[in-house]
């Protein structure tokens, strides 16, 4: 299994397609890596409450995308805030998921 197959559902981008059509596809893929971008600088400036908030909204925009194993991971995390301390929770594996899964989608973009 490639990464591209790991990090990116490729029947939910089919379904995505067909919802969004085949123009539009494209936009809402570079949206979300647009917002990704910006969203990993200020992932590492944020407190508890907004890395729960930021987590639960990603592991919902993620899934719509077809980035599976990010949704997974963020999901993950948001449960981990409710349960644990946040000064225990990693967030590193998120950010280079997140990372890769952004230049993945990329990928597709060119």
């Amino acid at each position: 299994m490639d990464a591209q197959q790991h990090l990116l559902n490729r029947n939910t981008i089919e379904s995505l397609k067909l919802q969004v059509g085949a123009d539009m596809l494209p936009v809402v893929i570079a949206t979300f890596v647009q917002e990704g971008e910006a969203a990993i600088e200020q992932l590492q400036h944020i407190d508890e409450q907004q890395l729960q908030r930021f987590c639960h909204t990603l592991k919902s925009s993620a899934a719509a995308i077809g980035a599976d194993a990010l949704a997974q991971e963020a999901s993950k995390i948001d449960q981990q805030l409710k349960t644990i301390s946040p000064v225990s929770i990693d967030t590193a594996p998120l950010l280079r998921l997140y990372r890769n899964t952004l230049i993945v989608l990329k990928s597709i973009l060119n």
